[in-house]
């Protein structure tokens, strides 16, 4: 046996257990490396995806950012907002 034999027997390619997919049944919010590790999850039906990396795909877009103002204006309308401690006189309340 030679060692282009000897490699050649040590790759064990499984049956697929999953189905198909095609790009536009998917969300539309995965990134291109996302879709296409879906898509090659799926057909294998049983897969493992490691990608050393937490958060991966996690970009800022515009909606979260324009979420994140919106929340932060909100915030600070009601720190701005007289609450019932706020009517106390300062030396009572001290």
């Amino acid at each position: 046996m030679n060692y282009t034999d000897f490699l050649a027997s040590k790759f064990h390619f499984s049956v697929s257990h999953g189905f198909d997919l095609e790009p536009d049944e998917l969300n539309p919010m995965l990134k291109p490396h996302q879709r296409d590790l879906v898509i090659w999850a799926a057909k294998r039906g049983r897969a493992a995806i490691k990608l050393d990396r937490r958060g991966f795909g996690v970009e800022l877009n515009g909606d979260y950012f324009r979420d994140g103002v919106k929340y932060l204006r909100e915030a600070e309308l009601q720190k701005d907002a007289p609450c019932l401690f706020d009517t106390i006189p300062e030396e009572v309340s001290a």
